[in-house]
């Protein structure tokens, strides 16, 4: 079902009719969309050999992403080595030197803008356009609300022939985040997942949370810790209405189940079940919002659990240095594989772009060529961001790092299971939030306040 919808849905996003023949290093030769299959069990791809001959003109390209000028200065050699066969034999972006990439020369100029590694937010792109330097190409976590700037146009058209949009290698589901109207505004370059974050300070005596656990569980051990601590002045689980967007297939067996149920509204009963398990944390004091003193006790360093999101791993540990362990949102049984809820960071093509079509070529060797990927997540690792990409190779690079490297090799095993959700730093999510907030809010108040999620999308 799932691969039949995909399919349907590509051809619909991605198939575009090509007036002209385009004409691209790292491209077919021929105007027809690549047949996009999806097995039912995703298997290793390797990179496919891009051919060698360039017809290229002299061009320049600019790049907004958290990569340093040197580390984009070198991909876009690489993506030169390999559009003309100059790399050595069985050389990867895995084991490619710096010096030798640094040795080739390019026909095009290169410049980078900075952004965070969640990319640029709407103000930059905004800023950028008054200031005439908008770049090429810009990494966004809200795609939607890029799109709604008028600043961002589709792919479709660039990258109808694209040898490297292949359904076997790319997680489905990620590539169609970006759909937007019936158009592909967007590549998927990373993604981050929601996930339960503890502090080590504070750990019952019967041992520390399972990575993966129910929701009977994960409250059993919030009152274990409760009864473990009750003579300190802590919070147990901060926010705990910040759980419940993603308790959506928690409470529905474990099938996949769309972020705070907004797909799936029909619902209710698993909806209701889902709000009364985050009153239920409240009336028993096993959540709170602040801390004695009204502050947020993950500033304060008075809670013992929490919701955060993989991209903020390091800014964490800064705080709580060599203190933290990390666990998947609860599942209906302790026993499931787990569902996490993932949000993709992607890689728009701006409307102010000079060469569209080369600039849609060298996005797409970004997002998906393994090798490219590789050779990112050598250079320049972004801790807490995982690949859209299911090469087992880039993972492992990935799942190397010494620091969240066992929970990103445990996610590697879930992700073809993800559901998407809006990023943190979405107009969406915020809503979503505040409506919670305001809700538990004035339940606590005795309010008796409607749940009703609808309310949020109208």
């Amino acid at each position: 079902m799932l691969n039949s919808r995909i399919k349907n849905l590509i051809s619909v996003v991605l198939a575009a009719s090509m007036s002209l023949s385009v004409i691209s290093s790292c491209k077919k030769k021929d105007t027809d969309f690549p047949s996009l299959e999806y097995p039912e069990n995703i298997t290793e791809q390797t990179s496919d050999t891009i051919p060698s001959e360039s017809s290229l003109e002299l061009t320049e390209i600019s790049i907004a992403s958290p990569y340093s000028s040197e580390t984009i200065n070198l991909l876009v050699r690489f993506y030169y080595a390999k559009c003309n066969g100059l790399l050595p034999e069985g050389v990867t972006g895995a084991d490619v030197t710096e010096d030798y990439l640094g040795s080739i020369d390019i026909p095009w100029g290169v410049s980078s803008l900075p952004t965070a590694s969640e990319g640029a937010g709407i103000s930059s792109l905004i800023q950028w356009d008054e200031e005439g330097r908008m770049p090429d190409l810009v990494l966004v976590q809200d795609v939607e609300a890029a799109v709604d700037t008028g600043l961002i146009v589709p792919y479709d058209e660039y990258l109808s022939d694209s040898s490297l949009i292949n359904g076997n290698s790319i997680y489905p589901e990620a590539l169609l985040q970006n759909s937007i109207g019936g158009n592909t505004y967007a590549l998927p370059f990373y993604q981050t997942v929601m996930l339960i974050a503890g502090n080590r300070d504070y750990i019952p005596e019967a041992g520390v949370l399972p990575f993966r656990s129910s929701t009977e569980e994960f409250k059993e051990y919030l009152e274990d810790l409760q009864a473990e601590y009750q003579d300190q002045d802590l919070v147990i689980f901060a926010g705990g209405y910040e759980l419940l967007p993603y308790l959506s297939s928690s409470f529905n067996g474990d099938n996949r189940t769309s972020y705070m149920f907004l797909d799936d509204m029909s619902l209710s009963q698993s909806v209701e079940e889902s709000v009364d398990y985050i009153e239920e944390l409240y009336d028993r004091g096993l959540t709170s919002d602040t801390d004695i003193n009204g502050a947020d006790p993950r500033i304060s360093r008075t809670a013992c659990l929490w919701l955060t999101s993989s991209d903020r791993i390091d800014m964490l540990n800064e705080y709580y240095p060599d203190s933290l362990y990390y666990s998947m949102i609860p599942s209906d049984s302790g026993e499931s594989l787990g569902i996490p809820y993932a949000s993709v960071y992607s890689i728009c093509l701006t409307d102010s772009s000079a060469n569209k079509e080369f600039a849609s070529d060298f996005a797409a060797f970004m997002c998906f060529d393994v090798d490219a990927q590789m050779l990112l997540s050598r250079l320049e690792p972004q801790r807490g961001y995982f690949p859209c990409l299911t090469s087992s190779a880039l993972w492992d690079i990935v799942c190397d790092d010494e620091v969240f490297g066992t929970e990103a090799m445990l996610f590697e095993q879930m992700m073809p299971r993800a559901v998407y959700c809006p990023g943190m730093g979405s107009s969406l999510q915020s809503e979503v939030e505040i409506y919670n907030m305001n809700y538990y809010a004035s339940y606590l108040n005795g309010d008796n306040p409607t749940y009703n999620p609808e309310d949020i999308i109208q």
